[in-house]
């Protein structure tokens, strides 16, 4: 079966009202609000996605298009990136945020911190490049980044992901690059090899 992915994202809430709920003013400065990583379940009644909307909360939940042939005809199917987690956001401690909301069960657990995790706006940005990016794959995968410290460094030198980091990890005979978000492992493929270079470390340099 041939596979084309396609990834798509899915941020809700009207861009005025998103942007007034992402921002909150302190000292004159606008500060962006970081995102909460949470288990979701099943609402007792209606659904996440509305519960969220009614509370004036935004999330963004990272979704991609399978484009696949059946027979003769390229048919097209969404699919969660994650089907168990989602990101909110809020500047807020997120456990009276997920005692209030129906269908928010758990934060994730950072687990080289042992609380929460939290990606920075600036931090979910830049993944959101990688998920609008139609000419790689990312997946999320179980292990902790903190699994892959030991595999070659590198960075992006050119093209549309200049300046990313991450590591070098192979997985099923294809080689990735694995970058983070608060510890949580991503693996992107699709990155040719020449556009990266190792980094190396303060003792190697």
């Amino acid at each position: 079966m041939l596979l084309d992915y396609v990834i798509t994202l899915h941020i809700i809430g009207a861009k005025k009202a998103l942007y007034l709920v992402s921002t909150s003013e302190i000292r004159g400065e606008i500060v962006y609000m970081d995102w909460h990583i949470v288990y979701k379940g099943k609402p007792s009644r209606g659904s996440l996605r509305d519960n969220l909307e009614k509370a004036g909360i935004p999330y963004f939940i990272p979704t991609q298009v399978v484009k696949q042939m059946e027979g003769d005809r390229m048919v097209e199917k969404t699919e969660t990136v994650l089907t168990n987690l989602i990101f909110i956001q809020t500047d807020d401690d997120i456990m009276p945020l997920i005692q209030k909301v129906d269908g928010l069960k758990t934060p994730f657990i950072n687990h080289a911190t042992g609380k929460p995790a939290t990606v920075s706006d600036d931090e979910l940005q830049r993944f959101k490049r990688v998920l609008e990016a139609r000419s790689i794959h990312a997946e999320f995968l179980p292990d902790a980044y903190r699994r892959f410290e030991n595999c070659p460094k590198v960075r992006v030198k050119a093209g549309d992901f200049e300046g990313f980091e991450g590591r070098v990890f192979r997985i099923r005979h294809d080689r990735k690059l694995i970058i983070s978000l608060d510890n949580m492992a991503i693996a992107i493929s699709g990155i040719h090899h020449t556009l990266l270079e190792v980094v190396l470390s303060e003792s190697e340099a």
